[in-house]
C-alpha cells in the first residue's frame, strides 16, 4: 500500500510566503513601457492603470509639467503603436486593433474627447511603428503570412460603377490572385508600409533599397502637410538611412551616424532628432540629424535605473525635445532639452478631473445664498413688528449714501490686502473671483470668499463691542435696535451673518431702497437699524411709515 504524503500547514505557510515574495520581485523587475505621442501642439501619454488604459493630455498652451486625464480605453498599446496628428491620437493595440481619440470641445476649461474605432490591422503581422499624415495613419509592419501579404499588395477596392449605383447590386467578385497560395516569403517575413485605402489596409511602396532584414526602423511625420511619413532604418553596416518621400518615390540620405541599443527618432520644431541609449541604465544621447552630413550631438538625458523605459517627444517653446519616463515611485517625470543642450527636469503633475458639481461650485454657492435669503424673508414676512421702528427723537435712520460710503471704507482694506498678496485688482476680483458670479471652481472664487469672510468677521467684532465699524465711525453712524437700545450680541451676529448672503446675491441689496427705514435683510431679521444723530431741522419719525 502506497503511503500518501500530505502537505501540512506549517510547510504550506513558508512556501506560500516565498511564492508571494518571488511574485512581487518578478513584478517589480518588469518595467511598464510608457507610450507617448506628441507633435509640438499636443502631448498624449497612454498609461496602463489596473484594467484600463488612461489617456493623459497636455495642450501646447498648458504648463509643461501638467497632464490632464482625457479618456479611458480598454487594451494595451503595441510597442511603437501611438502617434498624433491634427489634434488626434492614433493607437494600435497589441491585438492589432486600432483606435483614435479626438478632442471635441472644451467646457469651462475641461476638454471633452471622443474615442473612435478604426480599421483593424490584418492578422499575422508584427507592428514596427506608426505615424500619421493628413489625418491618415501609416503603419510599418512585418508580414509573415503569404495570404496576408497578397491582400496588402492588392490594389485598393474599386469605386462603385454607375450600373452598381443604379441597380444596387455589387459587381461579381474578381478572381483570387494566383500567387495567393504560391507566394514565398523569407522565414522571418518582409516589411510593408500600409495605410487604409477605401476601408481596407493596402501597401504603400517602400524604397527600393529598403533594408528589409533589419528590425530597427522608425516612421516620422516631419510636416503636418506631408503625404507620407519619412522613414529611418538601420542598414547592414549599422549606419542610419534616411528616406524622404517625394513625387517620384523616395530620396535617400545618409546622416553618418551608427545606431545601436534603444533608439528613438522624432521631428521637433522642423528638426529631426535621434536619441539612443547604448545599454540599459546608460545616458541617452540626443543627436540633431542633417541630410548627408555628420550628426550633431546636442546633449544627454539621464532616465534613471537600468530597467527604466523612456519615450521621446517634441515640445513647444525653447526646449524643443522632451523625454518622459517613470521614476522608482511610478511617477512620470519630464526632462526638457533645448537645441543648445540645456536640460531641465521636473515631475509631471496629473490634474484629475473635478466632479461637475465642484467645477460649478460658484453656482451652488449662489443657490445656497438664495435659499438662506428666502427662508429669512419668510421669517420676516410672518412677523408683524418687522417695520415697527420707534427711535428716540435724537436719532434718525441713516441715509443710504452715508451707509454706502461706510461700507466702502470697511471693504477697502480687504480689497487692498488681496491686491497686495495675490495681485488681483478690485474690478478683476469682482468679475472673475467673486462667489456666485461665474468664478468657476473653488480655487478661483477663494479670493472673493476671503474678502467677504474677513469683512463680515471684522464688522461683527467691532459692532459687538462698539456698535460701530471703522466706516460708521468715520460717517457718524452706529447700529441700534428698532427702539433705540444697544443691540444684543445675537442681533449683531445675525445682521453680520446675513451680509455674506447679501454680498453673494447682490440683488438682495435692493431692500434698503424700498424699505422705509433703509434696513437690509439682516437688519429686518435681527430687528436692528443703522442710525445717525438727528439734524435740528428734521422732524422726528415714529411708528410705521409703510
Amino acid at each position: 500500500m502506497t503511503r500518501r504524503q500530505t502537505w501540512s500547514a506549517p510547510r504550506r505557510v513558508p512556501a506560500i510566503t516565498w511564492l508571494g515574495i518571488l511574485s512581487l520581485v518578478g513584478h517589480a523587475a518588469v518595467a511598464t513601457p510608457i507610450h507617448v505621442a506628441g507633435d509640438g501642439t499636443d502631448l498624449f501619454v497612454a498609461r496602463i492603470e489596473d484594467d484600463h488604459l488612461l489617456i493623459l493630455h497636455r495642450p501646447a498652451t498648458d504648463e509643461f509639467d501638467a497632464l490632464r486625464p482625457a479618456v479611458r480605453l480598454a487594451g494595451r498599446p503595441a510597442s511603437g503603436g501611438v502617434t498624433v496628428a491634427g489634434r488626434r491620437l492614433w493607437i494600435v493595440y497589441d491585438d492589432l486593433r486600432a483606435e483614435s481619440v479626438r478632442r471635441l470641445m472644451s467646457i469651462d476649461g475641461t476638454e471633452i474627447f471622443r474615442a473612435r474605432t478604426e480599421r483593424r490591422l490584418p492578422e499575422a503581422l508584427a507592428l514596427k511603428g506608426v505615424a500619421a499624415c493628413r489625418q491618415h495613419m501609416f503603419a510599418l509592419v512585418r508580414v509573415t503570412d503569404p495570404a496576408t501579404l497578397v491582400g496588402l499588395d492588392a490594389p485598393p477596392p474599386a469605386l462603385p460603377t454607375d450600373d452598381e449605383l443604379e441597380t444596387g447590386l455589387p459587381a461579381p467578385p474578381a478572381p483570387a490572385p494566383e500567387q495567393a497560395e504560391s507566394a514565398e516569403l523569407p522565414e522571418d517575413g518582409v516589411d510593408r508600409l500600409v495605410r487604409v485605402m477605401r476601408g481596407e489596409w493596402r501597401s504603400v511602396p517602400l524604397p527600393g533599397d529598403w533594408p528589409d532584414a533589419r528590425e530597427a526602423a522608425w516612421l516620422v511625420a516631419r510636416r503636418p502637410t506631408a503625404k507620407r511619413p519619412s522613414l529611418f532604418a538601420s542598414g547592414d553596416d549599422g549606419r542610419l538611412r534616411w528616406y524622404e518621400p517625394d513625387d517620384s518615390g523616395w530620396l535617400r540620405f545618409d546622416p553618418e551616424i551608427r545606431v545601436s541599443g534603444d533608439v528613438r527618432v522624432i521631428a521637433a520644431d522642423g528638426h529631426v532628432m535621434l536619441a539612443q541609449q547604448p545599454e540599459p541604465g546608460a545616458e541617452v544621447t540626443v543627436h540633431l540629424l542633417r541630410q548627408d552630413e555628420p550628426s550633431q550631438p546636442i546633449g544627454t538625458f539621464s532616465p534613471g535605473p537600468g530597467d527604466t523605459t523612456w519615450a521621446l517627444t517634441p515640445l513647444g517653446g525653447p526646449h524643443v525635445v522632451g523625454m518622459l519616463y517613470e521614476d522608482e515611485r511610478n511617477e512620470i517625470r519630464l526632462a526638457r532639452m533645448s537645441l543648445q543642450g540645456d536640460v531641465r527636469s521636473s515631475s509631471v503633475l496629473i490634474r484629475r478631473a473635478e466632479p461637475l458639481w465642484l467645477r460649478a461650485i460658484d453656482n451652488l454657492v449662489l443657490v445656497i445664498a438664495l435659499i438662506g435669503a428666502t427662508v429669512a424673508v419668510l421669517v420676516v414676512w410672518r412677523r408683524r413688528d418687522a417695520d415697527q421702528v420707534e427711535l428716540p427723537e435724537s436719532l434718525e435712520p441713516a441715509e443710504l449714501g452715508r451707509r454706502a460710503a461706510a461700507a466702502a471704507i470697511d471693504l477697502a482694506p480687504w480689497f487692498l490686502a488681496v491686491y497686495l498678496v495675490a495681485g488681483i485688482a478690485p474690478l478683476e476680483l469682482m468679475r472673475q473671483h467673486w462667489p456666485g458670479h461665474r468664478s468657476g471652481n473653488f480655487e478661483a472664487m477663494l479670493p472673493g470668499a476671503v474678502v467677504i469672510g474677513l469683512f463680515a468677521l471684522s464688522s461683527f467684532l467691532l459692532e459687538l463691542f462698539t456698535a460701530r465699524t471703522i466706516g460708521k465711525i468715520c460717517l457718524g453712524l452706529r447700529v441700534s435696535c428698532i427702539d433705540g437700545r444697544t443691540p444684543d450680541p445675537w442681533q449683531i451676529l445675525i445682521r453680520n451673518a446675513m451680509k455674506i448672503c447679501e454680498m453673494i446675491a447682490w440683488f438682495l441689496l435692493i431692500l434698503p431702497f424700498i424699505k422705509p427705514h433703509h434696513q437690509r435683510l439682516g437688519d429686518l431679521i435681527a430687528r436692528t437699524v443703522v442710525v445717525a444723530p438727528r439734524r435740528d431741522d428734521t422732524p422726528p419719525e415714529t411708528g410705521d411709515r409703510s
